[in-house]
């Protein structure tokens, strides 16, 4: 993570100032300079506001969350949510099997192979009675 210690003191008129369109709360504590509300071309470094330093600008908030940790721990514990999946996480729909690795691997594949040889939509394992044929069948699929 290169930082630079770019402010001076001298930036007078200027203000930091993040763009509305970005939404992750880390976002509270970064921005661009900005002149008179208008945030400054381009849109390389981003700065933060607790300390000033300027960071390189990338499309993700890894860096911003790497240096609120190292840099302001305190002020991190007061994001809320912190860097999170939009999306619950695939392993949350999904439970332990009894059944032996190898076993549980030829049974995946021929799942596998009903679905996509079958030409059927991914969705045929959220139906309700498929689930309930496999809970039937044991067949540890790994579907609640």
């Amino acid at each position: 993570m290169a930082e630079n210690a770019a402010y001076n003191g001298t930036d007078v008129g200027r203000e930091i100032k993040a763009p509305r369109n970005l939404t992750s709360s880390v976002w509270k504590f970064f921005g661009f300079w900005a002149e008179r509300g208008k945030i400054m071309e381009p849109r390389q470094k981003m700065i933060c506001k607790v300390c000033k330093v300027e960071l390189a600008y990338h499309s993700t908030t890894s860096n911003m969350w790497a240096h609120l940790s190292t840099e302001h721990p305190d002020d991190l514990a007061h994001v809320e949510g912190g860097p999170s999946a939009k999306q619950p996480r695939l392993d949350s729909f999904l439970v332990t099997s009894s059944l032996a690795a190898p076993k549980q691997d030829a049974i995946t594949l021929k799942l596998v192979k009903f679905v996509c040889k079958g030409m059927r939509p991914i969705s045929v394992v959220e139906n309700e009675a498929f689930k309930e044929f496999c809970r039937e069948k044991s067949c540890g699929s790994g579907l609640q």
